[in-house]
């Protein structure tokens, strides 16, 4: 596992997954955190898209998982992959909140020049 890798920004789709596992607890299996984003987003997240997402950090050390078996024991009762945030997660949710929020200033900024130019301008026809 490379140490470093936790340290980067994450990208969005991996970020908004990692808060979801935190917030989901002992219930962030897949399926779950497909529906949480679903809904979160504003847009359809498949089981596939979290699988592989979930993969990679997991390879990043961001989350670990395990499979639980219901307890008690219920007939068609389907073992779950349950994942959770480590330590490595924890600090990269840290470094992308702070690298988003040093970037929202300036994309304001970026945002209200560009209006400002824009008022500038004749209108071409």
């Amino acid at each position: 596992m490379n140490e470093g890798a936790a340290t980067k920004p994450l990208q969005h789709f991996e970020f908004q997954l990692l808060l979801a596992v935190e917030a989901l607890g002992t219930e962030a299996f897949p399926a779950e955190l497909a529906r949480r984003l679903t809904h979160h987003l504003g847009r359809h997240v498949s089981l596939a898209q979290v699988f592989v997402a979930l993969e990679r950090l997991e390879d990043k050390g961001c989350v670990s998982s395990e499979t639980v078996i219901p307890d008690p024991p219920v007939r068609g009762g389907r073992r779950r992959r349950v994942f959770r945030v480590e330590p490595n997660g924890a600090k990269a949710i840290r470094v992308t909140t702070t690298t988003y929020d040093r970037a929202a200033p300036a994309a304001k900024a970026e945002t209200a020049y560009e209006e400002r130019r824009r008022r500038r301008e004749p209108a071409t026809a």
